[in-house]
């Protein structure tokens, strides 16, 4: 399997290198991954064992004196989430913790807002860069510009990210205006646009963990992710390695890594949140209630 691992801030001149430990031979990650000079993501691959039983395993990084460990669940015989639930597998979970719950837009560089309505905490850490509140947004929750409630619920949506990292079923291509989708884990390819006013169907009971190869992208009002048999926005995560644009209608939980979550002109149930850069919204709105 493959993983990441992603520092608070730039790499210095030289480069990182990132301690790697396992509690369970049956995940062996090598012993350490360099992040290079100005950079602040670094892709491991962990070679894993064929398992029995499902089996969750820890793996801590440790860095500069600050460890972090993250749970992974390996599946028996090497199946995937769900053990046939359509596609890539259903019942894998988002691991979101009541830290990042709280949150409909969480930024590392800051947060920018225009003319739009947010339900939901709004919060930036390690930067206090917050505007647009109350000036010509508003919103129904605590601001929290570089405080402990954004730090810790930054630190904890790396560990929420890189949880996202399993076994998928690879789509045949990147474009999916007219897809449905059953529960599981889908890797997504590249695509110029990946819902260009179409709509993106998520149907059934269980999770939804859609990993992007790199950008996500919504093009034109009429794009959509809508639900039906039993999907629930709290089952709904899009892993996006580097930005996301969202317009149209979405819903789910959308994390960038290295860039920034853009949206605009878009009614989105769920939360936009990057340990990358910023998040921006114009004519949005953004609420989290009911996806918890």
């Amino acid at each position: 399997m493959t993983g990441s691992v992603t520092l608070d801030g730039p790499a210095p001149d030289g480069g990182a290198v990132i301690t790697l430990a396992s509690n369970n031979q049956d995940a062996r990650p090598p012993a350490s991954v360099n992040v290079s000079a100005g950079n602040r993501t670094a892709t491991v691959t962990i070679p894993t064992a064929s398992v029995s039983k499902d089996t969750e395993v820890s793996i801590t990084a440790s860095y500069g004196g600050v460890s972090k460990p993250v749970q992974i669940r390996l599946y028996a015989n090497g199946e995937l989430p769900g053990d046939g639930g359509g596609g890539g597998g259903g019942g894998s979970s988002l691991n979101i913790p009541s830290t990042v719950r709280a949150f409909a837009l969480l930024g590392s560089s800051g947060v920018t807002c225009t003319a739009s309505t947010v339900v939901g905490d709004v919060g930036s850490w390690p930067l206090a860069a917050i505007t647009g509140f109350p000036a010509t947004c508003s919103d129904a929750g605590t601001i929290h510009a570089a405080d402990g409630a954004a730090q810790t619920a930054h630190n904890d949506l790396v560990n929420v990210y890189n949880s996202w990292t399993q076994p998928c079923q690879t789509l045949a291509s990147g474009l999916l205006d007219g897809i449905t989708l059953a529960p599981g884990v889908y890797c997504v390819p590249h695509a110029a646009s990946n819902i260009n006013g179409g709509t993106l169907t998520l149907t059934g009971s269980g999770t939804h963990i859609l990993r992007f190869t790199d950008t996500f992208i919504m093009t034109g009002g009429a794009s959509a992710i809508s639900l039906s048999g039993g999907a629930t926005c709290g089952g709904v995560g899009f892993q996006i390695p580097v930005s996301g644009t969202l317009t149209g209608s979405a819903i789910g939980t959308f994390i960038a890594n290295t860039g920034a979550v853009t949206a605009t002109n878009v009614v989105l149930t769920g939360r936009a949140v990057t340990f990358g850069t910023a998040v921006t919204m114009t004519n949005a709105t953004i609420s989290n209630a009911g996806c918890n």
